[in-house]
């Protein structure tokens, strides 16, 4: 971090100079000890950035967290200013950052954000100004789909009404106008519901009683955005019809894209949480006193504060709603979405993310949205069909692990249900729908369906198994529930642009018969037919393979798709289950595995063969089903010579 010294008469100088505390600092950081917050009162006379390290340590053990210099700080200069955090490493440490008020003249200070004390409460005048403001600054100046234009009302959506009348549901006849949609998690507690035995009565009046807190507080924002519509699942789906949640699944895709905004209740586990939130533990604030520095310069009203923990981004599965699968789509698809978090509210858009604090307003998403490589320029992408208009067509590998990472986002994520597995994502797929990926096939793509098969379930503490009725066919991750699903093709800082795999099996046809309306919902049965080199084999057989003379690390993995506390002890996480006597194939004496492509040689990786491991249907010669995933680690002729056994076989796995 170069850090830009400043003259006494509060003028900046023109060229970088450092005290002499500070003289070799060059990076985004600075740690200082306890002794040297008391060696830098000699610098901060001069040094105004020390001056701000030592009254902002002081403000905050004065009023804040009497604990917080015990011992030292570090100071670091994130997109969001200049941020003091606590050297503690037997928990995760306090972090709080400096602000001014608008209107304070902050030349003179370094890394200082303009902000505004937050409201202790969210249901305030201050915070519905503030969301108002956010909201006509996109419609004005953003080219955000549905900002500007009129959608065509759901079926059903909730008529607020006023402060004086009860709300009510109303069916529409597809007419257009703006309407809020509401993010929430149901949660174990019962909430309000409508019914074939109670659609006519809340057709009439839904007495506000029967409402829960997040439903209350939906409805006042609603109300407070001078919308008229508000759309809730639980109200809008009549819950005890089949045919009617079918139905409304299947366009719940276009109900989430055509909001004029999305509300999320971020914080709530369920309807009893509401949107709002005292922030009494979170809002205090300490005025930072420089009475070290110059007496003819004053620090003008320099604030600091906690830092808010920021939940802009779905990776963070930090709050109840981000644990929940169905909130996926609904987070992805709106254009805007407001979340009520327990610190602030955020607004986002694919334009920008703003927040209350101001520390978002500072960054450039720009430089992400014509990125798509990078994690954000991914969520970015997600949200709009619009965005995959930006790629270029040879770009597909790109999509294709946009969706794969989308999906192990997904599975991370809880279902009350698993067989709503594939409801839940089902309005995420039709996004790509159209962008040569081909047809859906039970979370999977038909042109990219060699790459999509490999997933696999990571071992840890947690376990996997096959659900008691059919949901999907045995290639698809659907088709289990539990464990970890991981793909290899994604590293943990964004994706390849390319696919240098060479694939040695050819996908000769595939296809899903769907439950119900939704294309992209469940499925009946499905197949895929492969023509490639299938090897008969046995667990011994593979145990024979797990070590490499002179290897340290194994040269056969295998990843079954089935794991249980009975077949793979805990806390052996990423050892090779072939070196436990147990397995988690249930059994099965004779497998197969299914060449599927082989990794080159890349730095230090050795050449690695990736393959399915399947288990042989009875009464058909050729059908298969899958049981797991081996990955075969080519350090020399003996492992190659295994596969001189496989024949090319065309394989039918169901």
């Amino acid at each position: 971090m170069e850090i830009t010294s400043f003259k006494t008469d509060g003028s900046k100088a023109h060229e970088n100079v450092h005290c002499n505390f500070c003289t070799t600092v060059q990076k985004q950081e600075l740690v200082v000890s306890k002794e040297d917050l008391a060696k830098i009162q000699v610098s901060v006379a001069t040094c105004r950035f020390c001056a701000l390290i030592l009254g902002g340590s002081e403000a905050v053990s004065r009023s804040l967290y009497p604990k917080f210099a015990d011992n030292g700080v570090r100071a670091d200069k994130s997109s969001g200013g200049l941020v003091l955090t606590e050297r503690n490493y037997s928990r995760a440490p306090k972090k709080f950052s400096f602000y001014t008020l608008p209107g304070t003249e902050t030349d003179r200070w370094p890394y200082i954000p303009i902000s505004q004390h937050r409201p202790h409460n969210s249901n305030s005048p201050q915070t519905f100004q503030i969301m108002r403001q956010w909201i006509k600054d996109c419609d004005e100046s953003h080219s955000c789909k549905g900002s500007k234009l009129l959608s065509s009302l759901p079926k059903r959506v909730v008529d607020v009404g006023s402060d004086n009348t009860q709300p009510q549901l109303y069916e529409s006849a597809g007419e257009k106008a703006r309407y809020a949609c509401l993010s929430h998690c149901w949660g174990r507690t019962q909430i309000i519901r409508t019914l074939t035995s109670n659609l006519e009565s809340h057709k009439k009046s839904i007495p506000w009683s029967s409402l829960s807190k997040t439903f209350q507080d939906a409805i006042k924002i609603t109300r407070e955005l001078g919308l008229r519509y508000l759309w809730i699942d639980s109200l809008c789906i009549i819950q005890d019809s089949v045919s009617d949640w079918e139905n409304q699944a299947a366009v719940m895709g276009d109900i989430y894209s055509g909001s004029y905004i999305t509300i999320a209740a971020t914080w709530s586990a369920d309807g009893s949480g509401g949107c709002f939130s005292n922030r009494n533990a979170f809002e205090a604030y300490s005025e930072v006193i420089i009475s070290h520095f110059d007496a003819n310069q004053s620090s003008g009203g320099i604030f600091i504060r906690e830092r808010p923990l920021h939940d802009a981004r779905p990776g963070g599965n930090d709050r109840p709603l981000n644990t929940r699968a169905w909130v996926m789509q609904e987070y992805y698809l709106p254009s805007r979405i407001v979340k009520f978090d327990d610190t602030e509210i955020i607004f986002e858009c694919i334009t920008e993310r703003r927040c209350e604090c101001g520390e978002y307003d500072l960054e450039d998403v720009g430089a992400d949205l014509k990125s798509p490589i990078k994690p954000w320029g991914i969520e970015i992408a997600l949200k709009s069909k619009k965005t995959f208009q930006r790629w270029p067509d040879e770009n597909e590998v790109i999509q294709s692990l946009t969706w794969l990472l989308a999906v192990q986002s997904f599975l991370a994520r809880d279902v009350t249900y698993e067989s709503d597995r594939l409801p839940a994502i089902s309005a995420l797929a039709k996004n790509f729908l159209g962008h040569n990926m081909g047809n859906y096939l039970a979370g999977l793509w038909e042109n990219h369906l060699r790459q999509h098969l490999l997933w696999y379930k990571q071992r840890g503490n947690s376990w996997s198994g096959r659900h008691e009725v059919y949901c999907a066919p045995s290639w698809s991750w659907a088709a289990t529930h539990g464990g970890r699903t991981v793909y290899p093709d994604l590293p943990s800082n964004g994706v390849r642009n390319r696919d240098d795999h060479m694939y040695e099996c050819t996908i000769l046809e595939a296809a899903c018969c769907p439950a119900g309306p939704d294309s992209t919902g469940r499925v009946l049965s499905g197949y895929v037919i492969i023509r490639g080199l299938l090897r008969k084999t046995s667990l011994d057989d593979l145990r024979t393979l797990k070590r490499t003379e002179g290897h340290w690390e194994h040269a056969m993995h295998f990843y079954p798709d089935v794991v249980s506390e009975e077949t793979y002890p805990k806390n052996r996480f990423y050892t090779n289950l072939l070196d436990s006597e147990q397995t988690a194939v249930e059994g099965q004496t004779t497998l197969f595995c299914l060449k599927i492509r082989t990794r080159p040689q890349v730095d230090s990786c050795v050449p690695q063969i990736q393959s399915l491991v399947l288990v042989q249907s009875s009464g058909e010669k050729e059908e298969y089903s899958r049981v797991g995933y081996i990955t075969h680690n080519i350090f020399d002729e003996t492992q190659k010579l295994w596969w001189e056994g496989a024949k090319e076989t065309e394989a039918s796995i169901i």
